[in-house]
């Protein structure tokens, strides 16, 4: 009887040890999948933020061909067609650039946190803050452990485009 009471009390352990491990997976897989869902987002409004500059651009070239078609057919304005041209080409030539970099921008934000996200760990990162200033990564926010502080930052720095990170997470388990 005591052999029998062992082996079931033995199994009993061994099945709440494996519905242990699954439900330590389950955790696993739904964080990954929140990661995966916050990399989505970050995606789309990367996205929407680029056709919003491209609508901008285009309008604001439809604009200057407007002044330009103005100024070629004698339409009296106070610059001449050369200088509207000039000026409109100026514009136009500022106004992609701005939104080349913010297209950049966004771009590195998303690699940085999809970076943290699978080399930290996505409930560890979610306390994190990333700041982008040209190819500097500011890291603000709170980590559980030293070694996820180191981890959060050796990410942030492996990413193509970062050159300087300022670590200023704080540990707090």
């Amino acid at each position: 009887m005591r052999q029998h009471s062992a082996r079931f009390l033995i199994a009993v352990c061994l099945t709440i040890l494996a519905g242990c491990s699954r439900s330590d997976q389950e955790n696993a897989r739904r964080e990954a999948e929140e990661a995966k869902e916050k990399a989505r987002r970050a995606g789309e409004h990367i996205k929407q933020d680029a056709k919003r500059l491209g609508r901008e651009v285009k309008a604001e070239s439809r604009k200057l061909s407007s002044d330009i078609d103005r100024a070629v057919q004698g339409t009296p304005t106070h610059e001449s067609a050369g200088e509207k041209i000039r000026h409109g080409a100026e514009e136009l030539r500022t106004a992609g650039h701005e939104a080349g970099s913010k297209l950049e921008h966004a771009a590195l934000l998303a690699k940085v946190k999809s970076r943290l996200a699978n080399n930290v760990g996505a409930s560890s990162i979610t306390d994190v803050n990333v700041d982008i200033n040209g190819s500097t990564v500011t890291l603000r926010g709170k980590v559980s452990s030293e070694e996820q502080r180191r981890l959060a930052e050796r990410a942030a720095r492996g990413v193509d485009g970062v050159t300087e990170v300022r670590n200023h997470l704080a540990v707090e388990p």
